[in-house]
């Protein structure tokens, strides 16, 4: 075994409670407190909780380093024989006193003290460079380390647990290293309180934008500098708002070669606030010194977006650094502030093959906010069926081809400038028209128009430039005339030119000077618009009168569609009736009830099973939310609030039900003949016009069958009906034979007098 030589820091204190005069101990508004971390007194002076963020950071130190009171006593490490294995041995008395530091440099480790855990209360600082560690973990125990070194070693992941609950950690250097993976969001669990952190000179496969900026972090530094990057993802799918700040930390890419896939990762999160992207990092810099940037139309994008200053806000507030364009050839090589001083921004483009159309030249241009296609002198008899998919709006180049007629295309509402001059375009497509919604100019000079469409009103008349040739015209071309002068287009600078065997050519504004067109008066347009108004008029009061059966209407035709069941049925039936009707009471308990509760339904009669008082509202509400199907045996009283004050708050309550739950009903029984027209209660005409008012006998609608579940109960019971019930030779017409209904329906227990007239 071999053994080295350690040595523990001993602290004169207990606590840090005992501040060292000139600094403060500082705690992060939502993070735990490090608690053997002082600042300075200097941090706090200026106020602003930003400042004091960054300096507090930045120049923060432990408390062992700022007092005196300390003797070092020797600690051994022991090296057992197992390949990789060691610990540390120490015989002495350590408490929570004590402050350890292990260093340990290039000593071809390949794995921390097995027993480290063992001194989490003391270990502060640990030192294993130029070692050959491969894998750190279970070093989470280490509750109080304030710094870890684990530069050159080979190292190659670096997971969210790692430093799981280190929330003390404020210094990490694992530089130099083999780190390929970086899981998404490293610094958003308890890494994010690491103030410095050094990445650089690793070789990443994949980074995700989540590691590069976390909003309102506080860090003094996080460095990528000579680092190789792979794909840059956004797996957390982060995006800056405006109260939020990247952080107070500089982030360093020195020496970086950054992709066009990085630049664009980084900048989408973005989107229209580029502008002011600079402000999301007040005090801290992103600095990208002795980069080679492509400079193709990313960069162009970042230019011509936030402009020539903000964007080098955006890299380095304190310096303009050194930025040269790696790529394309013919940029190779030009620092960016040739670019401003010599206005070249037009000349960051990105080329486009995919789906360009054939000898045409396909490229995305920023600083003009455009996709430039440009296939002009070729031999083109249409538009191009496709073109490759961008965010820009299209500039189509199509000048002296051999386009006749414009049809429009699936990308029309995307073209900003449409350019057909030397095209002999005799016919505009009127789905072409209605489509250019986007449209800046369109160019049709040297056209051969014989006339427009009317679609073409869509289009501003100051857009489109038809040059010198002419078109047809007569009294029927009026509407141009207004068109161009409802769109106040100028004569001088966009003429348009019309001709006429009687006149001669003209500017379309003026043919109206010179044309009798006085008796051309279209009298069949009066009656086609007073027809029109009528009808629109007869609609709308026909909505208006039968609204509350519209309303019925569309819910019952949603309930044929949607077949879901609520959760938490108990019930089938629940049964509304005026109880102070001792004719409606005793034919609702004794001859409805009784039948309903032999052909197996579970119901709720209010007056037998619902207590009376204060309780009864929540406890009809909570019932009437567990049951089906409300039948309502209407009466004269039914409704009325000082005969039967409850049938009102029942009534509304399955109305409402009705409508909210697709497997709720509302059957309606009409006892005493009522006149349902005449009734006050909301919907009753309506449900009785669409759904029908029911009659236990009626041959139309077996009231049973409104109300049936299936064979297999909510409370778990076998349903003791049969399906014969419901076939539809059992039921009969009470308006026909009476008797007879009741004796093909097996409704014997109902007397005649029971039976009601149910119209539809």
């Amino acid at each position: 075994m071999a053994y080295f030589c350690l040595y523990i820091l001993l602290h004169g204190h207990s606590t840090v409670a005992s501040i060292v005069n000139g600094y403060f101990l500082w705690k992060e508004e939502g993070q735990p407190i490090k608690r053997d971390v002082l600042c300075p007194e200097s941090c706090r002076l200026e106020g602003n909780q930003d400042i004091v963020r960054r300096c507090c950071a930045c120049q923060s130190k432990p408390v062992w380093e700022l007092t005196s009171s300390s003797v070092l006593s020797p600690l051994d490490f022991e090296r057992i024989d197992i390949p990789g294995k060691n610990r540390i041995e120490y015989d002495g008395r350590i408490d929570n006193e004590t402050f350890l530091t292990f260093e340990h440099r290039g000593a071809f480790l390949t794995e921390l003290p097995e027993n480290m855990c063992d001194f989490s209360s003391n270990f502060v600082v640990i030192d294993v460079a130029y070692n050959s560690i491969s894998q750190i973990y279970n070093i989470e125990c280490l509750w109080r380390l304030d710094t870890l070194d684990l530069s050159y070693n080979k190292l190659t992941i670096l997971a969210n647990e790692t430093f799981l609950n280190m929330s003390n950690l404020r210094i990490l250097d694992v530089s130099h290293n083999n780190i390929k993976s970086m899981e998404p969001g490293f610094f958003h669990g308890t890494s994010r309180s690491i103030y410095k952190v050094n990445l650089s000179f690793n070789h990443f496969n994949k980074m995700d934008v989540s590691n590069v900026i976390y909003p309102n972090a506080t860090f003094c530094s996080l460095n990528y500098s000579n680092a190789i990057f792979g794909d840059f993802t956004n797996d957390f799918k982060i995006s800056l708002k405006e109260h939020e700040r990247i952080g107070c930390g500089d982030v360093v890419f020195d020496n970086c070669l950054l992709l066009r896939t990085h630049l664009n990762a980084i900048f989408s999160l973005i989107q229209n606030q580029f502008t002011d992207i600079f402000k999301y990092n007040i005090l801290g810099n992103f600095t990208y010194n002795n980069v080679f940037i492509p400079c193709d139309c990313t960069i162009g994008e970042a230019m011509a977006r936030a402009g020539f200053i903000d964007f080098y806000h955006m890299y380095h507030k304190n310096e303009l650094g050194d930025y040269k364009c790696r790529s394309p050839e013919r940029m190779k090589g030009i620092d960016l502030t040739d670019v401003h001083d010599y206005q070249t921004l037009d000349q960051f483009i990105c080329v486009r093959s995919t789906y360009c159309p054939e000898n045409c030249t396909c490229f995305e241009q920023p600083s003009q906010n455009r996709f430039v296609v440009n296939c002009s002198y070729q031999s083109y008899s249409d538009l191009p069926s496709r073109l490759p998919v961008t965010k820009y709006p299209y500039y189509l180049d199509l000048t002296s081809n051999h386009i006749k007629h414009i049809r429009n295309r699936t990308y029309t509402h995307q073209i900003s400038h449409l350019l057909l001059d030397g095209n002999e375009v005799q016919n505009l497509d009127s789905a072409f028209l209605g489509s250019l919604s986007s449209i800046q100019m369109l160019t049709l000079k040297a056209h051969d128009l014989l006339s427009l469409p009317k679609a073409i009103e869509k289009v501003s008349a100051n857009k489109i430039i038809f040059g010198q040739n002419s078109i047809p015209c007569d009294c029927d071309s009026e509407w141009i005339a207004r068109w161009r002068i409802y769109s106040k287009a100028k004569s001088r600078d966009n003429p348009m030119f019309c001709r006429n065997n009687i006149i001669g050519i003209k500017h379309v504004e003026e043919i109206m000077n010179y044309l009798d067109c006085s008796k051309h008066v279209t009298y069949y347009q009066i009656p086609v618009l007073v027809t029109l108004l009528l009808l629109l008029a007869s609609i709308s009061v026909t909505i208006f009168i039968f609204k509350e059966e519209l309303r019925i209407l569309k819910c019952r035709i949603s309930k044929s569609r949607r077949k879901s069941v609520r959760n938490g049925i108990k019930y089938d039936v629940f049964i509304s009736f005026d109880e102070n009707s001792l004719e409606t009471r005793n034919f609702v308990v004794r001859h409805l009830r009784t039948y309903l509760i032999n052909e197996g339904y579970s119901l709720i009669v209010p007056c037998i099973q619902l207590s009376f008082g204060d309780s009864r509202e929540k406890e009809t509400e909570s019932m009437m939310k567990e049951t089906r199907c409300v039948i309502i045996v209407l009466t004269n009283g039914y409704g009325k609030n000082d005969n039967s004050p409850w049938t009102t708050f029942e009534y509304n309550r399955a109305l409402k039900m009705y409508f909210e739950f697709s497997d709720s009903n509302i059957i309606l029984v009409n006892f005493e003949g009522l006149n349902i027209s005449n009734t006050s209660l909301p919907y009753l005409k309506a449900l009785k016009t669409v759904n029908g008012c029911l009659h236990v006998t009626d041959r139309k609608r077996s009231i049973y069958a409104c109300v049936k579940v299936d064979g297999r109960r909510t409370d778990g019971r076998t349903d003791r009906r049969t399906s014969s019930i419901y076939r539809p030779e059992l039921l009969c017409n009470p308006a026909k034979n009476v008797k007879c209904c009741l004796k093909k329906c097996n409704l014997g227990i109902l007397r005649v007098k029971y039976a009601i007239d149910c119209n539809f």
